[in-house]
């Protein structure tokens, strides 16, 4: 009820800002799915307390969006058209040649799923994907599309950034190149992914639609949809082989629906509220022993830097928790875990911080808007599973992108006083 209020009350005072307004209807959509599956939480003191905690931290992540409205401009100040059209090339190249292998794979992958040759808690959780794909491509041709598919976090801004000069045809070069957040995930049959990609792009498209004509935007409306068509065919394919027949209900609350007589629809909102009910009972096993300083998090990174340290932290973390362990708890409770209270908050106030330095200027868009929305939406947007900081694929984009724009800014020519003087 807490999350219902806080949302509730935004989206009735504040009318100004799409993209946190939109953030706030998904924690209302959320909080309202948490009462039809039974994820509501417990009415406790110290279940509210967390609870409280957690809604006032997501508030002022949300809220930190409130200015990101598009005026007249003038609009990409920051760059240089030159640098960006020559440096794009490679992002094009090298996305497309990562997209035909995760094509590939994902042809592979999903025939062997609709011919029962796969088991899909084995492929996802068991390490049997690595054997699946081990057995088409050699080894250096998966690492180059893990290393290089992340440039897909910089090809979604041009994506945009081209559709609002009108240069249809690269910006949907751009959008395929995009897609790859999605086959990532749909390849190795993991449905975050894309419903990452899905809520990112609309929260994109809504804030920098005011940037179209009315034809570009019919046109861009028109190809999103193909697209997302085909995107949520493919999540059908992965939910339904998992959960049409059955769905095993993971809580005691009494629900308004039943997960027996539709298991499927009844997997989906589990999916988007299981958090209400997970985090803040994790919350309260919290301790300065079982605190990780981004270790917890960052398991991406962690796993591939420090992997001794890392794989120790996560049998006590499974230990600790039992069997909460895997379900999702969100952004703010796996905070918890890596920073403690005080330090969560402080790392939600500079989040924010750099949320607000990254957005429009008098209502003017800069490139580096668009990279701080592909960089960072991710992790707002999926507030109810937390995990996004954990997938290094997140984390490789997040460098490729703060990399392009050191190469594509624009370089500001100081005149030395001295020599104005002089002449």
């Amino acid at each position: 009820m807490i999350y219902i209020i806080i949302s509730t009350v935004y989206l009735w005072v504040k009318r100004n800002s799409k993209v946190s307004r939109l953030l706030f209807l998904l924690l209302l959509i959320s909080s309202l799915a948490a009462y039809l599956v039974g994820r509501q939480p417990q009415i406790t003191f110290p279940v509210q307390i967390w609870t409280l905690y957690t809604g006032v931290l997501l508030a002022i992540l949300f809220r930190s969006f409130k200015d990101y409205n598009i005026g007249e401009g003038p609009h990409w100040q920051d760059i240089s058209p030159v640098s960006v059209e020559k440096y794009s090339k490679w992002v094009l190249v090298l996305g497309l040649l990562a997209l035909i292998i995760n094509v590939y794979l994902l042809t592979k992958v999903f025939s062997s799923l609709i011919a029962g040759a796969i088991a899909v808690q084995a492929f996802k959780n068991e390490g049997e994907a690595a054997d699946f794909y081990a057995s088409l491509f050699p080894h250096r041709v998966m690492v180059f599309s893990y290393l290089f598919s992340p440039v897909a976090y910089l090809a979604l801004p041009l994506h945009f950034y081209y559709l609002s000069k009108k240069e249809i045809k690269k910006s949907v070069l751009y959008l395929l190149v995009s897609l790859l957040i999605v086959l990532s995930g749909l390849v190795s049959l993991s449905r975050s992914a894309t419903i990452q990609y899905v809520l990112v792009y609309g929260i994109f498209f809504v804030f920098i639609s005011p940037l179209f004509s009315k034809k570009t935007r019919k046109r861009a409306a028109t190809i999103a949809i193909i697209f997302l068509v085909g995107i949520f065919a493919a999540l059908n394919l992965v939910s339904g082989s998992r959960f049409s027949e059955y769905y095993y209900k993971n809580s005691l609350n009494d629900a308004i629906l039943d997960e027996q007589q539709s298991p499927l629809l009844f997997s989906t909102l589990d999916y988007f509220s299981e958090w209400e009910e997970n985090g803040p009972k994790i919350m309260q096993k919290h301790d300065m022993e079982h605190t990780y300083w981004g270790i917890y998090n960052c398991s991406g990174i962690a796993a591939h830097i420090m992997p001794g340290q890392y794989q120790s932290v996560l049998a006590e973390m499974e230990k600790h928790l039992g069997d909460d362990h895997n379900s999702f708890h969100g952004l703010i409770a796996r905070l918890l875990f890596d920073f403690g209270t005080i330090g969560s908050a402080l790392f939600i106030f500079l989040i924010s911080v750099i949320i607000k330095k990254l957005g429009p200027v008098h209502g003017a868009v800069r490139f580096k808007t668009l990279l701080g929305l592909s960089s960072l939406l991710p992790v707002c947007a999926l507030f109810f599973a937390g995990n996004q900081f954990s997938a290094l694929h997140l984390d490789i984009g997040i460098v490729y992108c703060v990399v392009f724009y050191i190469l594509v800014k624009r370089k500001v020519v100081r005149t030395n006083v001295m020599d104005v003087e002089k002449q």
